[in-house]
């Protein structure tokens, strides 16, 4: 009779051990997540204010653009950033021919917008948005386009740096 009391006490205990476990492993991919959600946030935040900073210091994205002679560009992401870099360059002569994003459907600005596996269409340059994730987009894209594939990041440097690299 003790012997199944214990038996049930330890097999109970190790329900509640497994469960707590559970529970735990998915608290921490909660928290991973989140931690991944932040830092994407704040490398757009940081991305944003050093565009500002750019436009106040009476610069503009587009003399990175007219220096390497793209004309026509996909942006890559369209969202906060990929949206207000088209105006930007759709403002100043520069044909965005088409966007391509990965989860959108939608668009507030007024440009064909393919998923990665679509047809791509070659352009002078892929302009790469979403920063936190430009290596491995580029590893996908770089398979099948010809031109260079730069990250949004990179266009700031330069622009900050007044082109001296």
């Amino acid at each position: 009779m003790k012997k199944g009391i214990f038996t049930t006490i330890i097999g109970a205990a190790g329900s509640a051990l497994a469960a707590g476990i559970a529970v735990n492993n998915i608290k921490t991919k909660e928290i991973n997540s989140q931690s991944i959600r932040a830092d994407k946030n704040a490398t757009v935040i940081e991305s944003l204010a050093r565009w500002v900073a750019i436009l106040q210091n009476g610069k503009s994205l587009t003399e990175y653009f007219d220096k390497y002679g793209y004309k026509t560009v996909a942006i890559y992401g369209m969202h906060y950033i990929g949206e207000r870099l088209y105006k930007e360059l759709t403002g100043a002569g520069i044909e965005v021919k088409y966007a391509i994003d990965e989860k959108r459907n939608l668009t507030a600005v007024n440009v064909e917008l393919r998923k990665p596996t679509d047809y791509l269409d070659q352009v002078d340059a892929v302009i790469v948005t979403p920063v936190y994730y430009f290596q491995s987009i580029n590893e996908k894209l770089s398979g099948v386009m010809a031109c260079p594939i730069i990250s949004f990041d990179e266009i700031l440097d330069e622009v900050e740096a007044g082109f001296d690299i």
